[in-house]
Formats: C-alpha cells, sequence, structure tokens
C-alpha cells in the first residue's frame, strides 16, 4: 500500500485522521496536546472558514499580578494560526508573528480564540488570530507560516521526532 495524504481522502476520513492525530497520547503539544501534564488541553476546531477554540486561563499561567501572561497568549493564537493549515492537510511552521496586545487577560476569564487563512501561496501563507473576551477584542495577532508539505498519517508524529534534541 502506498503513502497517502489527506488531500487523497475525503473529507470525513481526513477530519477522522486529524482527530486521532491531535487526540493521540503521543501529541506533545503545548496548547493542544492532550496527555502534556503542563499544557493548555485547548480544543480547536474548524468553525466558518477558519479556527476556533475557547481557553479560561489559571492563576498558575499569570505573568504580572492578575494579569495573564503574554507568551501564554502568544502560544495559544501561534497554535490557532497553525491550525488554518493543519485543518486544510497542510504541515506548517511559524515564519514570523506580530502580536498586539489591545486588553489584558486574566484567570478565569473566558476566552474565544480564532484564526483564518488571509493570503495563501504555494509555499507561503498568512494568517490573522485574535483572542476576545466576549465581543471585546484583547490580542490580534498577524502571522506568516511555511508549508512543509501535506500532512500524512505519520508525518505529525515524524515532524516531533525531527524537533527533538
Amino acid at each position: 500500500m502506498g503513502l497517502y495524504t489527506l488531500q487523497d481522502m475525503n473529507d470525513t476520513e481526513s477530519m477522522a485522521l486529524l482527530k486521532r492525530l491531535i487526540q493521540s497520547p503521543a501529541n506533545p503539544c503545548f496548547v493542544c496536546g492532550p496527555t502534556n501534564p503542563h499544557g493548555l488541553h485547548v480544543h480547536l476546531e474548524r468553525v466558518d472558514g477558519g479556527i476556533e477554540g475557547r481557553f479560561t486561563p489559571g492563576p498558575w499561567q499569570q505573568g504580572w499580578q492578575g494579569v495573564i501572561h503574554g507568551g501564554i497568549l502568544a502560544a495559544l493564537l501561534d497554535e490557532a494560526m497553525a491550525y488554518t493549515l493543519f485543518m486544510t492537510g497542510s504541515m506548517a511552521v511559524t515564519v514570523r508573528m506580530e502580536l498586539r496586545y489591545r486588553r489584558a487577560a486574566r484567570a478565569g476569564d473566558e476566552l474565544r480564540v480564532n484564526a483564518r487563512i488571509v493570503r495563501d501561496s504555494s509555499r507561503l501563507v498568512d494568517v490573522e488570530g485574535r483572542i476576545l473576551r466576549d465581543s471585546v477584542v484583547l490580542v490580534e495577532a498577524a502571522g506568516r507560516f511555511m508549508k512543509r508539505g501535506p500532512i500524512t498519517p505519520g508525518a505529525v508524529l515524524d515532524a516531533t521526532r525531527d524537533a527533538a534534541p
């Protein structure tokens, strides 16, 4: 049996494979990995042509007194923006990310993160993302991602092994 990619499968098969990869105990991701003991355990999904997820930060994620660390919020946005490519069957890495912090996020806030592709070329993809509390924008992000190829059944685990020291 030859190597197959998400593009070779129907949408139901593709989504089933992606869900297995995301929910795998071998997924070490800090943001979405289900078994990472220090992770955020955020569930991201496709919604209206983009990505959306929810997250409620805890007091252990504060940077300054009462304010959630900007690095936690940056990681959340980076992951949501990367998912826009992941959910279309492409492996990608962050090339550049710019953030604008507008308002503070606090422990216990119910946050919503969303992201969407704004420009897609053969190799580079520009993505925008936001973190909101209710309808108030707390953080805006613009990112550029480089495609590394299609997702295959072993691609995510292979990429994880490649990144290991």
